[in-house]
């Protein structure tokens, strides 16, 4: 069961709905379609990390600490290990049936460096979501 990537699909996506119609068609390009069916491991922690995801429909778990995250459609998963260029940070599995569009290595790096907003979003989110994962819970005021 696969999909085509269309050019609506990827103007849907938050982090392309701001570019032009060029650039939106040639990320389109880049991107391949993946479906994986509910409870299905897509990435596991401590893995080498060779591409990124944009969730199109369904929604994911991203097992981290001190709760698990949920994303769903639109969102996007995978990027910091591959800004970072480290293994995978976290196990991300499908809650259910979800059709992803994957982002390989190569073509992410070749995207970043044509795009440096498109690089400097994805920087700040993956910073973000890195802190938020090595804070000490909130669980216990300090004193």
């Amino acid at each position: 069961q696969q999909f085509i990537v269309t050019w609506q699909a990827v103007s849907s996506l938050p982090l392309f709905a701001s570019l032009d119609a060029g650039r939106i068609a040639s990320i389109a390009r880049l991107l391949r379609p993946q479906v994986v069916p509910g409870n299905s491991v897509i990435v596991r922690r401590g893995e080498a990390a060779d591409a990124m995801y944009f969730i199109l429909d369904g929604e994911v778990e991203v097992e981290v600490r001190p709760e698990p995250v949920r994303l769903g459609k639109g969102q996007y998963f995978g990027e910091i290990a591959l800004i970072r260029e480290t293994r995978r940070t976290a196990t991300v599995t499908a809650v259910n049936l979800c059709h992803l569009l994957s982002l390989h290595v190569h073509d992410f790096r070749q995207l970043l460096d044509e795009n440096p907003d498109l690089r400097a979003e994805i920087a700040r989110v993956a910073d973000e979501r890195h802190a938020q994962r090595s804070a000490p819970p909130h669980d216990h005021p300090p004193g």
